[in-house]
């Protein structure tokens, strides 16, 4: 059987973002994955979370977020 790499399977998975308060901003965590990021508020948290996410992704060769 002859398997191509460049073949993707289409596979959608729910990841959980913890944010929370921390002195002057936030910490983001996705403990599925255990990435990290902070921001100065919760969207900015949450913003830098799905760009650390996606940066995680494209280095395991993986498609792009579809963030909810």
């Amino acid at each position: 059987m002859n398997f191509s790499p460049k073949k993707h399977i289409n596979h959608t998975q729910q990841l959980t973002a913890i944010i929370e308060r921390e002195g002057n901003g936030y910490v983001s965590l996705c403990s599925e994955l255990a990435l990290a990021s902070q921001g100065d508020t919760v969207e900015q948290a949450r913003s830098n979370l799905i760009e650390a996410l996606e940066l995680f992704l494209r280095r395991l060769g993986l498609p792009k977020l579809s963030a909810a």
